[in-house]
């Protein structure tokens, strides 16, 4: 193995996949193959090239960093390692993103469609059991809203950061489809800790791994759509609703300016644009319609008013946007622009390839914690753009 690899748990350089230990799923004490006594043997003895298929189905390699020493998925030596980055501020249903994104691509199979003829878990990672349990049993089979990821989180429990645990899933192509066969690894990152300096540092090597970015923009933090909330009568329901959810919000700006500071040391100029490709999402699209039947906004510099038929497909299930992509991401600006986010767009206008998208993850507002109904819409569109961008997919579906 000459490629250079880099565990994607702690981003240690592997120039040796063969100095790696063999370690077993069931049992990581269990060490199949020490790579130090191994290599006296074969000194002595004769050359022996170990692999973890020689040990059987649950035997894989294991990250050599000492403080690491994670198993490493499985394929990780012959496939293509694919890291996105999902970040956004709190309260930007980031983690119900991630469980319906999850469920569309693991349990649906939904990226069939584009030359993906199958995706599975990482046994190693529990991603799997991670989604399942953590996740798409409280949202999916409870109806309750998931507890936040956030920095605070992460400093109680170090070892269960999720950042620190991505999810690790194996894309097989399907031949001929122009798809590309990957590990793709989906990292969740606390947005508060890309906008703090101190912070920043042990998130960096997340943000520079990355080929691609999924940046999700909550609605209640936009200045206008503040305003709409603070007028809303005092014994409206909705209010009391939107002002519990939107508690802590900070100037969500600050997270994708950043990822500029990040990413721009690798830029040869500091005009030069970031080429990193980044999705940025406006989350919660059902609020955005009840904000426009509220208040039937004109949008600034339209001729036309973005009302609810933008949305109107919703209800059926379908496409989010009734035009092509082009007009959802001209009518993601308009609204970006017209409801006083020109800091977000100046931030991410630093981006090229960049992707403007709108998407809600649970599709109605919860009370009290719970899901009334579920009515996702438009969570795989984000994923396909970054993915696209980075050459995993085909620019149009497969006809396969």
């Amino acid at each position: 193995m000459n490629r250079d690899l880099v565990c994607p748990f702690c981003f240690t350089s592997i120039s040796d996949i063969e100095e790696c230990a063999i370690v077993d799923l069931t049992d990581p004490d269990a060490v199949h193959h020490d790579p130090n006594w191994s290599s006296r043997v074969r000194r002595a003895l004769r050359p022996k090239r170990f692999h973890p298929s020689d040990f059987g189905l649950n035997a894989v390699w294991r990250c050599p960093n000492v403080r690491c020493q994670r198993p490493l998925p499985r394929g990780f030596e012959d496939l293509r390692l694919v890291s996105i980055a999902l970040t956004g501020a709190p309260g930007s249903s980031k983690t119900h993103y991630l469980t319906t994104l999850l469920k569309e691509i693991v349990r649906t199979q939904a990226l069939q469609d584009w030359g993906i003829e199958r995706v599975l878990a990482d046994p190693g990672s529990r991603t799997d059991k991670r989604f399942d349990h953590d996740m798409y049993s409280p949202m999916f089979r409870e109806r309750t809203t998931i507890r936040r990821t956030d920095a605070e989180v992460s400093k109680r429990n170090p070892e269960d950061s999720a950042h620190l645990n991505p999810f690790v899933l194996e894309l097989s192509a399907r031949a001929g489809s122009g798809a590309s066969s990957c590990l793709l690894l989906l990292y969740d990152i606390a947005g508060e800790s890309l906008s703090d300096r101190g912070q920043r540092i042990e998130f960096a090597p997340y943000v520079h791994q990355a080929d691609g970015i999924i940046y999700l923009v909550d609605p209640l933090g936009l200045p206008e759509v503040e305003t709409w909330v603070t007028d809303l009568p005092d014994g409206n329901g909705l209010k009391q609703t939107l002002v519990e959810e939107a508690r802590g919000q900070e100037n969500q700006a600050d997270i994708l300016t950043g990822l500029n500071v990040e990413l721009r040391q690798n830029a040869k100029s500091s005009a030069a644009r970031i080429d990193t490709p980044l999705a940025v999402v406006l989350a919660k699209a059902d609020l955005l319609v009840e904000y426009f039947e509220d208040v039937r906004w004109m949008l600034q510099g339209s001729e036309k008013p973005v009302a609810p038929e933008f949305f109107a497909p919703l209800a059926g299930g379908g496409s989010i946007w009734s035009g092509s992509d082009v007009a959802c991401q001209q009518t993601v600006r308009r609204i970006l622009e017209g409801t006083g986010a020109h800091d977000i767009l100046a931030a991410a206008d630093a981006f090229d390839p960049l992707f403007l998208r709108s998407c809600a993850a649970i599709g109605t507002i919860p009370r009290n914690r719970e899901i009334e109904s579920l009515k996702p819409w438009r969570c795989l569109d984000p994923l396909v753009d970054v993915l696209t961008a980075a050459k995993v997919l085909p620019v149009t579906p497969s006809d396969g």
